[in-house]
């Protein structure tokens, strides 16, 4: 390749934003392999919805610990080892599950492919931010924002059908996408020929990062991101199984239904961040949108069949607006793009952990409470992070 355009901003960057884009689908795409085949796994493994819950919650447990270093160590052996070894973890974890013949077995290659996701989550941006000037960055990062919505929509879209009668196949095709994105990256993942040594020199050193850790605002923006990200796993990990087993859908529509949350997110997480630079305020629409998942989460359990599609798009409107408005006031609140990485670190904290928490505990109160009384212990969480945002001292 021409080393003349392997440069910020030229044609080529758009090119390394596909593959980024295409490899960073793997991880959403393990990740949400098991809400559409829950039943299974509780049939096949003989455990029970809370256990299943956990699936989902393992996931994050390496991600909440590697969250806050993973930014340094990154910086210390490049981004392409880092994809790399994302990509083999996803590829480790998934065939381990194919062979798993036990709850603790399948809990492990979880807890293997949370690796991959902790590093990918960093390692896209990142690499992305080496191709793209601040002028053109938010156009690149809002394309890039779509990798977890539409990866969840493939796998609730797909995994009933290749899964129909066995869970296995979609392990199966899950390793598969991972060995292809291990291709992708490694064969076609560039870094630009300018502009990279200056950013490895500028690294932060432990004092600076402990240093930039002490900034209030931006643990109360990742308690915020906590509380949307309980409500969104808990709706994506247990709406597939609801519906099958409390509205009698098939899983195929089942899984169609409970996409659509993602589906509209795609769309107005974009739209999000046009509105927020236009009104200049990234807190206005996270308050509004916590707001709105608050009122919601008094009746998706209880809701009929017909009345679902339309419960499941407006949720996605509000859940779409937080990510783009966190991520973008997390950079502002550090005050420097060179301390971004350290405060979105913190960021992804608080977004794992409420990916941790959320289904697991939640499996655990449908079972004491039942379905309706499960949701409603939801909303205490997003007022709590409505507090939090209402606290934060940025517009």
């Amino acid at each position: 390749m021409n080393k003349a355009i392997r440069t910020p901003d030229s044609p080529y960057a758009w090119w390394m934003l596909a593959v980024v884009f295409f490899v960073g689908i793997a991880a959403p795409i393990n990740q949400f392999k098991v809400p559409p085949m829950m039943q299974q796994l509780c049939t096949s493994l003989d455990v029970s919805l809370a256990t299943a819950g956990w699936l989902m919650s393992v996931f994050s447990l390496v991600a909440i610990i590697l969250a806050l270093p993973a930014g340094f160590i990154i910086r210390k052996i490049g981004i392409k080892t880092a994809g790399t070894i994302a990509m083999l973890a996803f590829i480790a974890g998934s065939f381990m599950g194919v062979y798993s013949t036990s709850p603790v077995m399948l809990l492990g290659s979880r807890v293997i492919e949370g690796l991959g996701m902790c590093l990918i989550a960093i390692v896209g941006p990142a690499a992305i931010s080496y191709w793209f000037t601040p002028a053109k960055l938010g156009t690149a990062m809002g394309l890039w924002g779509a990798w977890v919505p539409l990866g969840l929509v493939i796998m609730f879209n797909v995994a009933p059908h290749i899964g129909a009668s066995d869970w296995h196949p979609v392990w199966w095709a899950s390793t598969g996408y991972a060995v292809f994105a291990l291709f992708l990256f490694v064969f076609f993942f560039r870094m630009p020929t300018e502009g990279v040594k200056k950013n490895e020199e500028d690294a932060p050193t432990m004092g600076s990062i402990f240093s930039k850790l002490r900034i209030r605002d931006i643990w109360l923006l990742a308690f915020a991101f906590l509380a949307q990200n309980v409500c969104q796993i808990t709706i994506n990990s247990f709406m597939p199984t609801f519906m099958q087993t409390n509205l009698a859908m098939s899983p195929a529509k089942a899984g169609f239904t409970a996409s659509l949350l993602m589906m509209i997110s795609m769309v107005s997480g974009v739209l999000a961040g046009v509105w927020s630079d236009r009104i200049n305020s990234r807190k206005k629409p996270i308050i509004i949108a916590l707001i709105a998942l608050a009122v919601l989460m008094i009746c998706p359990f209880s809701l009929p069949a017909e009345y679902m599609t339309a419960y499941m798009l407006t949720l996605g409107i509000f859940v779409g607006i937080i990510p783009t408005c966190v991520f973008a006031a997390g950079p502002e609140i550090m005050g420097s793009p060179e301390d971004a990485g350290i405060g979105l670190s913190v960021v992804a904290l608080g977004q794992n952990l409420g990916m941790f928490f959320g289904p697991g505990i939640y499996g655990m109160c449908i079972e004491q409470l039942g379905w309706v009384t499960a949701g409603y212990c939801i909303i205490p969480v997003l007022v709590l992070g409505i507090i939090a945002t209402l606290m934060m001292r940025i517009k």
